[in-house]
């Protein structure tokens, strides 16, 4: 290679289209935006399955527990109730969640909401496992005195089952809120 090729190919470089610089800021920026939109969906999709399976929950306590299983009308209508007052407590949380636009609100103020949000999910679990536990407890008492080793069995395996999987979720929706958290801070911090 003669010094006249490589003084062509240096021209040939400088006369080639340059990419504009990326600016990092603002790549960070729409990184954290895509996160923050991400984490918001996650959440309201946990809000909408429960306030659905909670609505659901009366048809179910009236088609299973007195019909098939002849549960005392009390036990029915608090279960029926306890379903319906947390699905629309979800649903509840889930319409004023919605209406928050966190990408274009100033961070301090999408930080209050997330907050404000967090306590209300810990306020309605904390509601929920109150709840659970009187109504999981008095249909334990139901089926163990009707003596049917069945439904006994099914009582301690839906426990068994029930129980992780609630308390699963409820990590995994508080990992959801702190990562929304997270990310509308890095929205500040470019």
């Amino acid at each position: 290679m003669d010094i006249e090729e490589l003084k062509n190919k240096w021209k040939g470089l400088d006369a080639a289209p340059c990419k504009s610089p990326i600016d990092e800021g603002e790549l960070v920026v729409r990184l954290a935006a895509s996160r923050v939109s991400s984490s918001k969906d996650r959440i309201m999709r946990h809000l909408r399955t429960s306030g659905i399976a909670g609505v659901w929950m009366p048809f179910l306590a009236c088609g299973l527990l007195a019909g098939k299983y002849g549960c005392p009308d009390w036990l029915v209508v608090v279960y029926s109730l306890y379903g319906l007052l947390m699905g629309v407590w979800a649903l509840a949380l889930l319409i004023r969640f919605r209406k928050h636009d966190f990408i274009t609100m100033p961070v301090a103020q999408s930080l209050q909401h997330i907050v404000t949000l967090r306590r209300r999910i810990s306020l309605m679990r904390a509601a929920g496992i109150l709840g659970g536990v009187f109504i999981i407890g008095s249909l334990g008492m139901v089926f163990f005195a009707d003596g049917d080793p069945y439904l006994t069995a099914g009582f301690f395996a839906g426990l068994a089952v029930g129980l992780p999987l609630g308390i699963f979720r409820w990590i995994d929706l508080n990992k959801r809120t702190r990562y929304l958290e997270k990310a509308l801070r890095a929205c500040a911090e470019p």
